[in-house]
């Protein structure tokens, strides 16, 4: 009777991966769409980097890559503010959840990525590459959070959805955000670029 069960169960369980099968322990798909159109962006990680920050999330918390379908390196979107780096859809018809990750605004001269620091866009925030890929793997992680969010309390939006993800990927300790960590250097684009 035992073995009836267990071979009832594997055939439920089976059937359910074939069903849903971004649900239980699915391969998530790391999709590759940036272009280099400008020497102006670039994108600071690869697929390569992604599919290891995968791997370490899902040693240290497999449950959170749960109903990903894909991630998704692309360029920067114009409807957004040049800092925005990721972002994390949910489409309840399909059941999928997609994380996009944005290329860096860079300049080739001093190979610095950045980040505007004043709202005039003046003052930067630059980040070595090394730095900018540990920052967008960070962003990664910081979308992740969004998944254990979503999937705890059905919650996208707010600050204190925001802090949450901050925190969960400073706790997943897979990388220092040298954003938060103060690791980069402020300076005016009027030095670097002259008039």
């Amino acid at each position: 009777m035992r073995v009836l069960e267990m071979s009832v169960r594997k055939v439920v369980q089976t059937t359910l991966r074939w069903l849903f099968p971004f649900f239980y322990g699915h391969e998530i798909e790391i999709i590759d769409q940036f272009h280099e159109w400008s020497a102006y962006e670039r994108m600071p990680i690869t697929v390569e980097d992604v599919k290891w920050y995968v791997e370490q999330v899902r040693e240290k918390d497999p449950r959170a890559l749960k109903g990903i379908k894909s991630i998704i390196l692309c360029n920067m979107e114009p409807q957004f503010h040049p800092n925005v780096r990721g972002s994390y859809t949910v489409d309840v018809e399909k059941r999928e959840v997609n994380i996009r990750l944005y290329g860096m605004a860079y300049l080739p001269s001093i190979d610095t990525y950045t980040l505007d620091y004043s709202d005039t866009g003046e003052l930067k925030a630059g980040f070595t590459p090394a730095q900018a890929r540990d920052l967008m793997l960070s962003t990664l992680g910081h979308e992740i959070g969004h998944n254990v969010e979503y999937r705890r309390s059905g919650r996208l939006f707010g600050d204190d959805v925001e802090k949450f993800c901050d925190r969960y990927a400073d706790e997943l300790n897979i990388v220092v955000d040298p954003e938060r960590s103060g690791q980069w250097r402020l300076f005016f684009i009027d030095d670097v670029i002259p008039l």
